[in-house]
């Protein structure tokens, strides 16, 4: 799938995201990638899915998405432990333009807190 932009194609723009890796346990904050991502031009994203490599013993992970360093409104999920593998998503339209940082950002962990977390933006 493609779409056309300015009379040109332009591939789908899906980004994958890491907070932390499958070794380290998570913590509130930006984890192992305080730099984030730069995005390269204009995209608006619909879906943004929030998933740990392991998750907390219990209690809930609450994570939000940011856009040079402010909470995108609408990006944040609190995911309880039962959940945190699978992942959970949520929808809304977020415009972003070139040049705008995005990082991830732990909010609340749970007891116990699990490993590696993950975003993808679609």
């Amino acid at each position: 799938m493609a779409w056309v932009v300015k009379g040109a194609l332009v591939p789908p723009y899906d980004v994958s995201i890491g907070h932390s890796s499958p070794v380290t346990q998570r913590a509130t904050g930006l984890g192992d990638n305080p730099m984030g991502h730069k995005v390269a031009r204009a995209v608006v994203f619909t879906r943004v899915h929030y998933r740990g490599y392991t998750a907390d013993a219990s209690g809930n992970l609450t994570v939000e998405l940011r856009k040079n360093g402010a909470t995108i409104p609408g990006t944040s999920a609190t995911i309880a432990a039962a959940n945190q593998v699978a992942g959970a998503a949520v929808t809304g339209s977020w415009a972003l333009a070139a040049g705008d940082v995005l990082t991830v950002q732990v909010t609340a962990i749970g007891a116990t807190a699990g490993k590696g977390l993950s975003l993808i933006h679609i």
